[in-house]
């Protein structure tokens, strides 16, 4: 698991879903105790917001998978939290990462939030200097389609804190 997650033009269960770069996998957060098909029936376009109550009536989880939807089961990674966006879940809890054996926690994974804008990207592309930006922290009112998530997973996961 590794690379730069973009947003993706939907939501399940409310929740933003993030689309790898290169369309293998998607971040997404879904509800423990409700079936796929009650994710996507909630499905709503960018802006289209569900009332803060509705979005903690159940407990979840976010996931890393090649489909939107996928179970713990059927899922590369996966972490419990109830965060309204992934760049919210706490910092003290631990990815649970699948490896050929069976689960196992990771401590190295992280998701880091980076600002993404289709100029600044064009900038560099065109320029011959090597233009770079930092990333800043999002403030509440900007455009959720302009942030990338990096996931990074360095190393081998320890073999304790399986499932």
């Amino acid at each position: 698991v590794a690379g730069l997650l973009l947003r993706y033009a939907m939501q399940f269960f409310g929740r933003p879903v993030y689309e790898g770069e290169g369309g293998a996998q998607y971040l997404y957060w879904r509800s423990s105790d409700k079936e796929m098909k009650d994710g996507l029936q909630e499905e709503r376009a960018p802006g289209d917001a569900v009332a803060a109550k509705k979005l903690f009536e159940h407990p979840g989880y976010w996931a890393i998978a090649k489909e939107v939807g996928a179970s713990k089961d059927d899922c590369m990674a996966w972490i419990e939290d109830d965060a309204v966006t992934p760049h919210q879940i706490n910092q003290k809890s631990k990815w649970q990462v699948k490896t050929e054996t069976g689960w196992v926690q990771s401590m190295e994974m992280k998701l880091t939030l980076q600002e993404w804008n289709r100029n600044d990207f064009m900038d560099d592309f065109d320029s011959e200097e090597d233009v770079k930006s930092e990333a800043s922290p999002t403030s509440p009112g900007q455009d959720p389609t302009k942030l990338g998530l990096s996931a990074a997973s360095k190393g081998k996961a320890p073999s304790s804190g399986g499932k």
